[in-house]
């Protein structure tokens, strides 16, 4: 969204946001219509999981690039989600990536690295700003495609899940 706003305009980009909109229908309703199977010749496990492998990967590099910066906090933060996952008992040993994340900003707040400031010059109540879209077929093209890892994402953390839980989630989501 980004860089479709930089290379079109926040009004251009509005317009490749309905078109992502729309490929997410046409998704949810061609699944409504023909069933999973659909999907699954479309994407089948060769395409879902390095799909999945090249997310994750393309997420490293700005994780690497934070924890450089502030490998003190990372180190306070990844200590605290394994201990959590390793010794938590109930609800919270369910969410240590949480727990990690919430102990590393209280961290972060003693430590000064965050800013409030502009939290505190921020006016109390304020519209957003209303933008009109502005059709464009440039910024159509390059989003809504991007529309579709989500999809094949989804079907692969659906996978994942069942053969986690040992229950078959693509046919009884639950």
């Amino acid at each position: 969204i980004v860089k479709a706003t930089e290379l079109y305009g926040l009004a251009g980009t509005l317009s490749g946001l309905v078109a992502v909109g729309a490929v997410y229908f046409l998704m949810s309703a061609l699944v409504k219509w023909q069933g999973m199977k659909v999907i699954q010749r479309l994407f089948p496990p060769v395409v879902i999981g390095p799909v999945i492998m090249l997310i994750g990967l393309s997420l490293s590099g700005t994780g690497v690039n934070m924890a450089a910066e502030n490998w003190l906090l990372a180190i306070i933060a990844l200590v605290t989600a394994i201990i959590v996952s390793m010794f938590a008992k109930g609800l919270l040993k369910l969410i240590p990536i949480f727990s990690g994340i919430i102990v590393g900003y209280i961290a972060a707040v003693f430590m000064g690295k965050i800013d409030f400031t502009p939290v505190i010059e921020a006016p109390w109540f304020s519209l957003p700003q209303f933008v009109t879209p502005k059709f464009s077929w440039q910024a159509i093209l390059f989003m809504a495609p991007v529309a579709i890892a989500p999809v094949i994402e989804h079907v692969g953390d659906v996978y994942a899940v069942s053969q986690v839980a040992g229950k078959d989630f693509v046919k009884k989501p639950g």
